[in-house]
């Protein structure tokens, strides 16, 4: 018998925390409880100057219009060719064309070897 009540009370206890809670979630949601208007998120221009001649492949990604490919080909030429001197240099990796240099010019910096 004293396995019956002990599952009694076990449900009795269940069901007052299942009222409870219903209660409690009720009055919440009555309360007029509104969101928080946080306004909208200001937007933050971020720029950054990359040293075309020495970054690496995970720098050169970063770049506009500059996938893993196309930073392997910039890392190729400038190692087996010659460093860039200007943007225009730029011009004579594959799959980089005007666009592509007059995307890249706000960003890039040319420093030679010491």
């Amino acid at each position: 018998m004293g396995t019956i009540e002990s599952v009694d009370r076990r449900r009795s206890a269940v069901a007052l925390l299942v009222i409870l809670t219903l209660i409690i979630t009720r009055l919440f949601f009555r309360s007029g409880f509104d969101c928080v208007d946080l306004g909208s998120p200001q937007r933050i221009n971020v720029s950054f100057i990359v040293d075309i001649n020495h970054a690496d492949i995970d720098e050169l990604v970063l770049l506009p219009g500059v996938g893993p490919t196309i930073a392997q080909r910039l890392i190729e030429w400038r190692t087996n060719q010659a460093l860039f001197t200007c943007c225009e240099d730029l011009a004579h990796v594959r799959g980089i064309g005007p666009k592509t240099v007059e995307k890249l010019r706000p960003y890039l910096k040319f420093v030679p070897d010491d």
